[in-house]
């Protein structure tokens, strides 16, 4: 097994551990920024600000669909970036502190503005954060995985690595958020919300940095003859894009990826609603994240074992199971978390390789022509 390890951390085109650290802080970065938003912006709107919670539906599925387009845009804007830093790793550092800002703003909407005041408010800085400041820094980090890790065995290392960092933020956030506002004043206190969104601006902020400075890109930009760039028409990369099944079915993947994690949203409901205790909170969201502590170190052995479609396959069903059995009886506790432990051991399988979805499809589609899919030295089993 050291054989193999040392084999494997000699690997041709493999980042070394501490790159792999430093690329997982951006992960723990961003998420202490999104995944207080997903887990407690509705919470502050309806509880603290007081608007209603059909307002900030709407106007979360409005700032998705202008996300798409988003994407898009800050996926053009990467391809076409050529600096001594790389394509993806300058915009992590430009939009770090826009991103910090984002989360500051959202948590302080003024209590002098009337109803329509609020609202504006709310639909301009949260399309500020997710539409714009999140959209750079999100498609950036991940834009950046194929950049220095050159191997699939080796991004799905990395994406272990930074899974498990996840866990650790997520836990922190789930269970640390709540005792947070009370010690700065309470749910309904505009000043507590607005001293937590501070301290996780900075987290987010210093984890940025981490990954901008500890992880460089090895893939040099493309050159002609020249020495000039080598420029890709934007209508000649669309038609190859369009073209590949596998783009289809990768983006399938990241809908339903996202719209289950949206419902986390509505877990500090339904402990305070369903449960009766809204403290239950942080209990509900660790129960599904112990599971994955323990998955992540095995799933990049599943998938080289068994391929990574079978194994997201497997993960995804197991994933539904857990969640149907949660609504046999909603208010029971015991049940919600026994079934909690299922998904989560379902979701990991499902979740660990999302990110590296796109660099393996590239891959594929560059090998496919000339190489079959058993004699690559590790076999990505995509179909």
């Amino acid at each position: 097994m050291a054989g193999k390890a040392i084999s494997r951390a000699k690997e041709p085109g493999a980042s070394t551990f501490g790159t792999k650290l430093c690329y997982a802080a951006g992960d723990v970065g961003y998420n202490f920024v999104w995944t207080f938003v997903s887990g407690f912006l509705m919470l502050y709107y309806t509880d603290s600000v007081g608007v209603s919670a059909a307002f900030v539906g709407t106007m979360m599925l409005i700032s998705r669909v202008l996300d798409g387009a988003s994407d898009i845009g800050m996926g053009i804007v990467i391809e076409k970036t050529s600096t001594r830093w790389g394509k993806a790793r300058p915009w992590i550092m430009f939009f770090s502190v826009p991103f910090a800002v984002s989360l500051l703003l959202l948590f302080r909407v003024p209590s002098a503005f009337g109803d329509v005041g609020k609202q504006i408010y709310i639909y301009a800085t949260y399309i500020f954060l997710a539409v714009i400041c999140y959209t750079a820094v999100n498609l950036s980090y991940n834009a950046m995985l194929p950049r220095f890790s050159l191997t699939p065995h080796d991004r799905d290392i990395v994406s272990a690595i930074k899974g498990l960092a996840v866990i650790v933020a997520a836990l922190a956030i789930s269970l640390g958020t709540p005792a947070l506002l009370d010690a700065f004043g309470s749910l309904q206190s505009q000043s507590a919300w607005g001293a937590v969104s501070a301290i996780y601006a900075v987290v987010g902020f210093v984890m940025l940095m981490i990954v901008f400075f500890g992880v460089k890109e090895k893939i040099p930009p493309a050159v002609n003859s020249k020495g000039s760039a080598v420029k890709v028409p934007i209508k000649k990369a669309l038609g190859i894009l369009l073209r590949n099944k596998y783009f289809y079915i990768a983006t399938l993947l990241f809908v339903l990826f996202y719209a289950i994690n949206g419902i986390g949203g509505v877990t500090i409901y339904y402990a305070r609603d369903v449960m009766g205790d809204s403290n239950l909170f942080g209990v509900l969201s660790a129960v599904a994240i112990f599971p994955m502590l323990v998955g992540i170190p095995i799933i990049p052995a599943l998938y080289r074992k068994f391929g990574k479609r079978n194994v997201m396959l497997v993960g995804a069903l197991v994933s539904a199971i857990g969640c149907a059995f949660q609504l046999i009886s909603p208010a029971s506790l015991p049940l919600y978390l026994a079934f909690a432990v299922v998904r989560g051991f379902g979701s990991i399988m499902f979740s660990l390789s999302i990110f590296t979805l796109a660099s393996d499809i590239v891959e594929l589609y560059r090998f496919s022509s000339n190489v079959s899919f058993l004699e690559l030295d590790y076999p990505l089993k995509l179909v």
